[in-house]
């Protein structure tokens, strides 16, 4: 039987992390809760592990271009890409 070796890393994203996410325009409506909601949580969580560079597709095959998960991606990153 074959081996398989898992590596196993800690994500961490702040309260300040999320709170900043959420002040663009496209997440604020999130911004007025009291409480880390888990769809802006979801988009910060994907965001960070796919470590986006320059010239990279993102698609979202649910919502398309208007997604509010590519527009928030958009509005946050620090880099342009193709959506």
């Amino acid at each position: 039987m074959a081996e398989h070796h898992l590596e196993i890393s800690k994500l961490e994203l702040s309260n300040n992390d999320y709170r900043k996410f959420v002040n663009s325009p496209v997440l604020n409506s999130y911004n007025q809760l009291d409480y880390a909601n888990s769809k802006p949580l979801e988009y910060l969580t994907t965001m960070t592990l796919l470590a986006l560079q320059p010239g990279d597709k993102i698609l979202d095959a649910a919502g398309g271009e208007d997604a509010e998960y590519i527009k928030a991606l958009m509005a946050v990153a620090d880099v342009k890409f193709t959506a």
